[in-house]
């Protein structure tokens, strides 16, 4: 079954989890089918793509059950104009997560936005899919951006850590955190199923900070579960 709050980790194939989350012994190509055993999702960072190469989707979807979901972070060497038409084919070779897919992550708060082409960019994603974005501080006040974002239905990616509340608005919303604090993953799930209600649209928290991500998102899945949510 599909959890209606999406919770997980960044990633999966980190080094730096064998021997506290994955086994000494277990082969890389396992790691994926181990993770997604514990996890109902993931947010696969760009750099988990090998030169944009998808073939490890297909290994992917035999490794993962329906109910699964990835969000996928379009790798930053794919954000440029000049990349269109790579980015074009990194997304149709994406639509075969089908849907299993949840959306779509970019991640604009260290890229030279005059180099990106922004309205173009988001654009051609969210035609794809729900997307949501990591803007720089400089741009969050920004009149054009924002009615960009609100036409696309683009969310705005929460940092828990820096911030108490989601932005309203956009149809997916992602809550990107290391923290360990019971309370504070409470108020985290608290406040995207407020989001959810109040959008209509698909919310997830996903963990980083090495194998302690792990950890802190097993213990959310269980606050949610005791939530109801």
């Amino acid at each position: 079954m599909t959890e209606e709050l999406m919770v997980g980790t960044v990633g999966w194939n980190h080094g730096d989890w064998v021997g506290g989350y994955y086994p000494d012994d277990m082969p890389d190509e396992w790691r994926f089918g181990y993770y997604s055993n514990d996890f109902r999702a993931v947010l696969v960072p760009g750099d988990h793509f090998t030169d944009a190469q998808l073939s490890v989707v297909d290994d992917w979807l035999e490794d993962c059950d329906e109910s699964f979901r990835f969000v996928v972070e379009i790798p930053t060497d794919l954000l440029p104009e000049s990349a269109c038409d790579r980015l074009t084919e990194f997304l149709d070779r994406l639509a075969g997560l089908g849907g299993r897919a949840a959306g779509y992550y970019i991640d604009l708060s260290a890229v030279d936005l005059d180099r990106i082409g922004v309205s173009d960019l988001l654009e051609r994603i969210a035609n794809r899919g729900p997307l949501c974005v990591n803007m720089p501080l400089s741009s969050i006040n920004s009149d054009d951006l924002d009615e960009v974002l609100s036409r696309l239905q683009v969310g705005r990616c929460w940092l828990p850590n820096a911030t108490p509340a989601p932005v309203a608005g956009g149809g997916l919303m992602l809550a990107l955190t290391d923290t360990k604090d019971p309370k504070k993953q409470r108020h985290i799930v608290e406040a995207l199923e407020d989001w959810m209600k109040l959008s209509g649209g698909v919310a997830g928290v996903f963990f980083y900070g090495g194998v302690k991500a792990t950890k802190a998102a097993s213990q959310t899945r269980i606050i949610a579960e005791m939530l109801g949510i």
